[in-house]
């Protein structure tokens, strides 16, 4: 298993509702891609790796706030309060989610 370098990714805060969903939409995603890491491990580095790959092809100066990216199978929606980044909601790329 190849290991994240977390240091390098931001800090993304993850919500309840967000460890809802993935538990109940990421299971399958999940048991088939940890290779070994715990569930919530797994949600938060991929939901960081995702915000760094967004936020890689972006100016520094855009605020980011109610966007969605699609990465590797899932699709995270991401917003900011008191300047703080949170995965708010996290489900499979081929489901529609109603926000």
């Amino acid at each position: 298993m190849e290991r994240l370098n977390t240091e390098a990714l931001p800090n993304v805060e993850v919500t309840m509702h967000a460890v809802d969903r993935f538990s109940q939409r990421g299971l399958a995603h999940w048991q088939d891609k940890a290779e070994g890491e715990g569930m919530m491990s797994f949600l938060v580095n991929r939901a960081r790796k995702a915000y760094f790959e967004l936020t890689s092809k972006l100016d520094n100066t855009i605020k980011i706030d109610n966007c969605r990216i699609s990465y590797q199978g899932m699709t995270y929606v991401y917003g900011t309060e008191f300047g703080r980044t949170k995965l708010i909601t996290v489900y499979a790329s081929h489901e529609q989610e109603l926000m």
